[in-house]
């Protein structure tokens, strides 16, 4: 039941079309930078999917669990950005990868902590709005040649760029601490 409330089934139905739709439109011979935007939009629309789950049916209810809920909650984040990182890093290992697997896991815990960020101050309906807000605009093709464009775009930053890598590190990590402190808004 507790999964149910949480929507992991729709939320595990949608992850699944997400990633087969990002690994079949990036065979169809894409070149690199079409296939890591749809990358991008895939990882944020799997991200957004499961960040409906990052509130239950009563918040009231939540509070009153004898779990410990801050570190409950930090786990929630963490799954759903293992779940919709680890369904594409499995659809990669057939055939040659669409991007690099650090780069889908750098995506991955970005968004996470985006959405995680949106629960807390919005509500886990509207949480979707951070990831996919962010990951449709940086998938245009915007210049990278300075640091603060890198850490703009970091979605679509290559492998080992330091501005990217500080930008999705610091988004995962400030929206999961504030998720689990504060909880979701209702």
């Amino acid at each position: 039941m507790y999964l149910r409330s949480r929507r992991v089934p729709a939320t595990c139905a949608v992850i699944l079309v997400s990633t087969a739709a990002v690994w079949a439109f990036g065979r169809w011979g894409a070149d690199p930078p079409v296939t890591a935007r749809l990358v991008v939009v895939g990882l944020a629309l799997g991200i957004s999917a499961a960040a409906v789950g990052l509130g239950g049916a009563d918040a009231a209810l939540d509070r009153t669990a004898a779990l410990r809920w801050p570190a409950w909650r930090a786990g929630h984040v963490v799954a759903l950005a293992a779940a919709v990182g680890g369904a594409l890093v499995a659809a990669q290992a057939i055939g040659e990868p669409l991007v690099p697997n650090l780069v889908i896991v750098r995506n991955c815990a970005g968004f996470a902590g985006l959405a995680a960020f949106g629960a807390a101050f919005f509500g886990a309906a509207r949480a979707w709005w951070f990831p996919m807000g962010w990951a449709l605009p940086t998938a245009l093709p915007l210049p990278q040649d300075t640091a603060v464009m890198q850490a703009l775009t970091w979605p679509m930053a290559e492998t080992g760029t330091a501005a990217a890598t500080f930008t999705a590190t610091a988004l995962a990590v400030l929206g999961t601490l504030t998720y689990a402190i504060r909880g979701y808004r209702a």
